[in-house]
């Protein structure tokens, strides 16, 4: 953070490099982009403002029961830390000023996250939408049956990845699947899409267990067999 304290000073003045102010630090605290950053640019501001004082910005679960220590509680469970060389900071309305300097940035760091998680959200729920939309009309749509499998895989790549991609047809009565539909980068040979194959013989395997549980199921076969 010293490093890019100082590049700020230099770009800002236009001369030599020069030892941070007090500007520059609050400058580089607020220009922060993660909680890394603004950690770094909290300590080197307190010590800057309090010399010999070393601090530190702990989570929610975090932080010790040094009884030299001053422990400030901050948003979202955090604390700021301070570990002073000899005695507690005297000037409170200057500690205080600091804290919350550091409190709205952490403040602002939360927004810009739920805010840019909120984005990703919609962004996601508008794709699904479309995909709908396409699944839609792929269903009503007057073309062969083969057509409108490739398509639908074709969908789905677009919302994950999908490489390998089958669709089974499963008869309860007679226990038995078809592969309706099948690709695998893997298998250059698909099952015939008229063979009626019993459970049985895919006994343990992962759509073995999807039909058995009737659920939606994600990972390897020690994760979906439990």
């Amino acid at each position: 953070m010293s490093g890019r304290v100082h590049q700020l000073t230099a770009s800002t003045t236009g001369g030599p490099l020069a030892e941070p102010t007090l500007l520059d630090l609050c400058r580089a605290l607020w220009l922060s982009q993660d909680f890394a950053g603004i950690q770094l640019a909290a300590v080197e501001l307190i010590a800057n403002l309090f010399p010999g004082t070393r601090a530190r910005l702990d989570g929610p679960d975090e932080g010790g029961t040094d009884e030299r220590a001053l422990q400030l509680r901050l948003q979202n469970g955090r604390h700021l830390v301070l570990r002073p060389a000899a005695g507690l900071p005297d000037d409170d309305d200057l500690l205080q000023a600091a804290v919350r300097l550091i409190d709205l940035r952490l403040g602002a760091l939360a927004q810009h996250q739920e805010l840019t998680a909120s984005v990703l959200r919609l962004e996601e729920a508008e794709r699904l939408q479309r995909a709908l939309y396409a699944i839609a009309d792929q269903a009503s749509a007057n073309q062969d049956v083969n057509q409108t499998l490739r398509a639908l895989h074709r969908i789905v790549a677009d919302l994950m990845y999908a490489e390998n991609f089958y669709i089974v047809l499963y008869d309860s009565q007679r226990d038995t699947i078809r592969f309706a539909y099948f690709a695998d980068v893997a298998d250059p040979d698909p099952p015939d899409p008229h063979f009626d194959q019993p459970m049985d013989e895919i006994r343990y395997g992962p759509t073995w267990y999807l039909i058995r549980k009737g659920e939606p199921l994600m990972g390897g076969l020690g994760d979906i067999a439990k």
